[in-house]
């Protein structure tokens, strides 16, 4: 499993679009947190009302402006033109997670380089600071949701 660690700025923005323009977004389909608050910057309303979207509703909902408190977002390969029931997510279809604490500090995990490796040029465009580690003591089902495990 590998790590990316990285800050972004304490404010509103286009965060979660500006470090997720690395990756084809309706490839995916994702599954948020129950801890995950985003506030949409004109309403302060949550931005995710539902816990799982396919790629191109995702995509549609963080092209707004909109404040991360706290994210827990995991990417799954799934075909598009299937129906989204979560017992077809496994560990076998998590592609990586990205997770932001305290409005400013995002790890992204991955157990494949290459989807840290297109994060980290994308990140270290926009900012000087970024650590890449590679994590052996860590249990990869650690960052998957706990019925995947």
């Amino acid at each position: 499993m590998f790590k990316l660690v990285f800050e972004i700025p304490n404010d509103h923005g286009h965060f979660l679009k500006d470090i997720l323009q690395c990756i084809n977004i309706n490839e995916y389909v994702w599954k948020i947190g129950d801890t995950t608050e985003i506030l949409v910057s004109d309403t302060s309303e949550n931005l995710f009302e539902n816990n799982l979207y396919k790629g191109n509703e995702f995509a549609k909902l963080i092209d707004g402006l909109s404040y991360v408190i706290f994210a827990d977002i995991k990417a799954y390969s799934y075909p598009q033109s299937k129906t989204l029931p979560i017992s077809d997510f496994d560990s076998n279809s998590f592609q990586f997670s990205q997770i932001v604490v305290d409005c400013s500090f995002v790890e992204i995990y991955s157990n494949y380089l290459h989807i840290i490796e297109l994060f980290q040029s994308r990140i270290s465009c926009n900012t000087s600071t970024f650590i890449l580690t590679e994590i052996d003591d860590i249990n990869p089902s650690s960052v998957l949701d706990p019925k995947l495990r």
